[in-house]
């Protein structure tokens, strides 16, 4: 896990790794990071989501976690090497 300098936090999981669970942009994603879990939409781009609002989405590759104009990783608790699991949601 890698956190940028706006606080998007980008997975080892791959766009191929979701594929194979049969996750596509439009499902919800139930996910946990550490000890927090939650739901978050998966779109295409973080404009899909209202201001403010957590996102999922694939950047280079790889999953990523994002608040749309905001910092997923200064409102979560992440860090490189915590543990992160993703499930397609109900």
């Amino acid at each position: 896990m890698d956190v940028d300098k706006l606080g998007n936090v980008t997975t080892n999981i791959s766009d191929d790794d979701l594929n194979s669970r049969n996750i596509k942009v439009g499902d919800d994603l139930k996910f946990s990071i550490g000890t927090a879990s939650m739901m978050l939409p998966f779109r295409k781009t973080y404009g899909n989501v209202s201001d403010g609002s957590p996102v999922a989405l694939v950047f280079d590759g790889m999953l990523q976690f994002a608040i749309n104009r905001g910092n997923f990783a200064a409102t979560h608790p992440v860090k490189r090497g915590t543990p992160v699991s993703v499930k397609r949601g109900p």
